[in-house]
């Protein structure tokens, strides 16, 4: 078992209401040059084979239950490839409206804490001929560069496919914890670490409040200060606080500034990468200040025109 760490487990509580902690990506392709079947059949080949070198496809949570403790990563001994790997199509004529309507009804919905948090989807009936691969991931499994390495793992250089190691020793999975036995764990990390919790109590209510009056007001409040050992350790740490707010500018009026709800709308269009290289080696920046640039700049003239 291996325990989430604290910032992983944000990306779990900050999951609630229409806020989702998963990310997805959309990639097309095309499917002309396959020698015998589909690219669903491709990819749940490929998939089969590579789970070795893909730890958190098979691993799902253990919570602790109350929250007492962050939760904890097993292997799942009910993994099933064929409830994360799914085949749909759009309606004809399936163009690149009725694409992305459709991956955003399906990044509308949270993922399924009981399994391996992630879903993968191939969409067929495209009006291009090509083949969508939509894949969503909870953000407590990876970030931005352990998710490229891992797409780096299911796609090949080489159309004919690379060589996979075997595995070095037989997968195998945990038994799920009875939550007693989670609650116990939960208890004991709350004995081992209580500074910990200080820690995070300060952080959360500094970063609300940026004020030392409002983080006094809160430790009384909650009845922190009196916990018989983490109460000391917390009436010193936020007597340390500095009280000099940072400023606050109010965002300014726009569609956008509502409150979250479940539902998403999803758009897309494309550049090559050679008109994005020419701009950044221009303006002698990076790909993604390129990307950064285009995105600001649609929203900007949005909100102009609205």
């Amino acid at each position: 078992m291996q325990q989430l760490s604290g910032l992983d487990n944000t990306f779990l509580t900050m999951e609630a209401g229409g806020q989702l902690g998963h990310v997805g990506s959309l990639t097309m392709y095309d499917v002309s040059g396959l020698k015998a079947g589909s690219l669903y059949e491709a990819l749940e080949r490929t998939l089969s084979e590579r789970l070795h070198l893909l730890p958190p496809y098979r691993r799902r949570l253990a919570e602790v239950p109350l929250n007492l403790d962050h939760p904890y990563w097993i292997e799942d001994p009910d993994f099933d490839l064929d409830f994360h790997l799914r085949e749909i199509a759009v309606p004809p004529p399936g163009d690149d409206e009725q694409l992305a309507t459709l991956v955003a009804r399906i990044h509308g919905r949270a993922l399924d804490r009981s399994r391996p948090l992630w879903e993968a989807y191939v969409i067929e009936g495209l009006a291009s001929g090509q083949v969508a691969l939509y894949m969503k991931i909870h953000h407590c499994t990876i970030d931005g560069v352990s998710g490229a390495e891992m797409m780096q793992v299911i796609l090949d250089r080489v159309r004919e496919g690379a060589a996979v190691p075997p595995p070095k020793r037989p997968w195998t999975p945990d038994r799920i914890p009875s939550s007693g036995e989670m609650l116990v764990r939960g208890l004991g990390g709350l004995v081992r670490a209580p500074d910990r919790i200080v820690r995070t109590a300060i952080r959360t209510v500094r970063t609300l409040s940026q004020s030392n009056e409002a983080l006094t007001t809160a430790v009384a409040t909650l009845g922190l200060d009196r916990l018989p050992v983490a109460g000391d350790l917390l009436r010193r740490r936020s007597a340390a606080v500095d009280a000099d707010p940072i400023p606050q500018t109010p965002a300014p009026r726009t569609p956008f500034n509502r409150s979250i709800t479940p539902h998403r709308r999803y758009a897309f269009f494309s550049m090559t990468l050679d008109e994005v290289k020419r701009v950044k080696s221009a303006a002698g920046t990076t790909l993604n200040d390129v990307v950064m640039a285009i995105s600001a700049g649609a929203l900007r003239r949005y909100l102009e025109e609205k």
